[in-house]
């Protein structure tokens, strides 16, 4: 069994602290969409990131560090800095 932490979903964290994120392939511009049905508005100083297979939110940057390392970013890709979901699918 492989217990390598690896990257699942696009995520979005407001600034109250609540995770936003819609299923793999869906990319942040879908979880904004969810965001505005659900409050009406999209609070500006969230941050795009993305939920780990752990249920943690992680930022673009450590994203990048565990897509990598589960060899999950697309064929040809070396590692990024940070990570958008266009590298994954």
């Amino acid at each position: 069994m492989n217990d390598a932490v690896t990257i699942v979903a696009a995520a979005i964290k407001t600034p109250d602290g609540e995770v936003f994120t819609v299923p793999a392939p869906a990319r942040h511009h879908h979880i904004i969409g969810k965001i505005r049905e659900a409050r009406g508005t999209y609070p500006t100083a969230s941050e795009q990131g993305f939920l780990n297979s752990n249920g943690r939110f992680v930022r673009r940057a450590a994203a990048a560090m565990v897509a990598a390392r589960a060899g999950q970013l697309k064929r040809g890709l070396t590692a990024p800095l940070k990570l958008y979901s266009e590298d994954l699918w």
